[in-house]
């Protein structure tokens, strides 16, 4: 898939404030970036990095905070996939591709020891994506990527955490959050190897052109 595709048509974000943002490397000052690592995640709307971070952060916050974790060893993991993460080098795109490539493998680390379907990973459907992440006490941090067709190639990005029963989520969007009196209501049916989406009142929240519905494949 083409990320740095996806990066470089983010016309348009829809998130929302139940993602507390946690910075997961607090030691970086972005007055003072020195690495292309710094520099991506200072520029985390240059890149799409800040739902990958958000996430990361919402993830080990409740990881850290489940009974029978070992919370020295949790950190020393962490800290030493940060230090992994750190050694991303390259382009702009390039450091933004690895960036997302390692976010995405600790997701995986971080949840195998409850996630028994193996519903946190990345779903695609040609260009367009989902990043899936089940947390702790059933619950499934969402964001869905995709990007429109000619003549203007918009793209959406929209986040959000639903609960998750059985197989299915769903999230209502505020009318104040989703534009004009709509409510953009998403619904997803969730299995390890795939996820259908189905949406309604959300057409104005990313532009024309373009859509999410669709089955997401790993």
């Amino acid at each position: 898939m083409n990320y740095s595709l996806v990066f470089g048509l983010a016309l348009f974000s829809l998130s929302v404030s139940s993602y507390a943002f946690v910075p997961i490397d607090p030691g970086i000052d972005c007055t003072k970036t020195t690495t292309p690592v710094e520099e991506a995640l200072c520029n985390a709307t240059d890149y799409g990095m800040e739902e990958l971070d958000n996430t990361m952060a919402e993830l080990y916050k409740a990881v850290s905070k489940s009974p029978g974790v070992d919370a020295v060893a949790l950190k020393k993991s962490q800290q030493a996939w940060l230090a992994k993460r750190n050694k991303c080098h390259g382009s702009g795109g390039q450091v933004a591709s690895c960036l997302f490539e390692s976010y995405r493998a600790r997701y995986i680390e971080l949840s195998s020891g409850y996630d028994q379907q193996h519903l946190t990973g990345t779903f695609s459907k040609k260009s367009w994506f989902i990043d899936s992440v089940l947390l702790p006490r059933g619950k499934l941090a969402v964001s869905i990527s995709t990007d429109g067709s000619v003549p203007t190639y918009n793209s959406c990005l929209i986040s959000f955490i639903a609960p998750l029963k059985g197989t299915s989520a769903k999230y209502t969007f505020a009318p104040v959050v989703a534009g004009k009196d709509e409510k953009c209501t998403i619904n997803m049916n969730v299995t390890g190897s795939r996820i259908d989406v189905s949406s309604t009142g959300c057409r104005s929240s990313c532009g024309h052109t373009v859509p999410f519905d669709g089955t997401y494949e790993k």
